[in-house]
């Protein structure tokens, strides 16, 4: 990490109107009401700035979002800056912080943009978002190479030095979770050029990440037929719909819990049914397993089949009754986005009866 540094601060650019962090918020009390709103061009002073902001907010807590709009800066203190987002398991999402303009107390944001060292910075996120703006890349340079491109400024060990960046930088990018692919798209953007991730760059490299949003279904093959399966994006929860050995379409749902086996049966019993797109099937039908501090449940899905295949949208439900009770909201943790869910259940499906 001290090589990175060093060898960093040789290509970092002149700053401009430095980087600032303030605390923001709507006014509200929600999960998402507050966050700290960092504008500006990132240098030494950013990383020290976001501590305080911390700090006045008793330190933060994990998943708070550092919202991000900057044209870039210090690439050094923008690895730094994406460190301490990381170790304080902070969120980050792209966008502009202005004053809300129906209510002078409150804040709200609009699209923003995050480019060059802010780009690095924004990996640091455990939970990352870029719907409110724009994420942009382009090579690292040394600003006198700007100022004039035909001076020669490279001695013998550049060549080596600006290989041992590459390589860290990658290092950085594939341990905050993305593909190394994103280095080598910045690679190939001349600097005084900026490249805008596309929606398909930014799902692809997993710069924008949700830890539970759920995949787009897969097809596989299992003994003499296919499953379909999706899973989160942190691989901890699996859904698969397959044939049973009975050749009835089923459901199997695997997940972490800290439940035991007890509490599980005490909440099914309560709610009597569960709910797959909306269609109760009794829970005499499921077949629930705990071990390791992990759940199995298995469900016959006949009842459910047709709404599962025919549905317009690719969102897959399953809940227990929650009018029995609030707290059956958080038994089955699952609501399941993942594109292509009518093709795949059809072809999961195809050999039940």
């Amino acid at each position: 990490m001290y090589v990175l540094l060093v060898l960093l601060a040789l290509i970092t650019p002149t700053a401009a109107s430095a980087m600032k962090f303030e605390v923001s918020g709507t006014g509200g009390n929600c999960n998402g009401c507050e966050w700290i709103a960092g504008e500006g061009t990132i240098d030494q002073t950013s990383v020290p700035n976001l501590l305080a902001a911390l700090k006045s907010m008793d330190g933060g807590y994990p998943g708070l979002r550092i919202e991000l709009n900057s044209p870039g800066g210090s690439l050094t203190s923008g690895i730094m800056l994406g460190h301490l987002i990381r170790e304080r398991k902070l969120s980050t999402s792209v966008g502009r912080t202005i004053s809300d303009p129906n209510s002078s107390a409150s804040k709200t944001t609009v699209p923003g943009k995050c480019a060059s060292a802010c780009a690095f910075a924004f990996l640091g996120g455990v939970i990352r978002d870029t719907a409110g703006g724009d994420v942009g890349v382009h090579q690292f340079y040394q600003d006198i190479a700007l100022k004039d491109p035909s001076a020669k400024v490279f001695d013998a060990l550049d060549l080596s030095r600006q290989q041992m960046v590459s390589a860290m930088l990658i290092d950085y990018v594939h341990r905050m979770g993305v593909d190394p692919r994103f280095v080598s798209v910045a690679s190939n953007v001349a600097p005084t050029q900026m490249h805008w991730l596309t929606a398909d760059e930014v799902k692809d490299m997993k710069v924008a990440y949700r830890p539970e949003a759920f995949e787009a279904w897969k097809i596989e093959p299992w003994g003499n037929g296919l499953v379909a399966v999706s899973q989160t994006q942190d691989k901890s929860k699996t859904a698969t719909l397959f044939c049973g050995k009975d050749r009835a379409p089923k459901l199997r749902l695997d997940w972490p819990t800290h439940l035991a086996v007890t509490d599980f049966s005490n909440a099914f019993s309560h709610s009597e049914i569960v709910q797959v797109q909306s269609v109760e099937i009794p829970v005499g039908t499921t077949k629930l397993s705990v071990q390791n501090q992990r759940a199995t449940l298995t469900i016959e899905v006949k009842s459910a089949a047709t709404a599962i295949t025919g549905s317009k949208s690719s969102n897959l439900s399953i809940a227990l009754d929650e009018s029995k009770g609030r707290y059956l909201a958080g038994y089955i943790p699952f609501q399941i986005e993942g594109a292509g869910l009518q093709r795949a259940a059809r072809l999961a499906f195809r050999n039940c009866v």
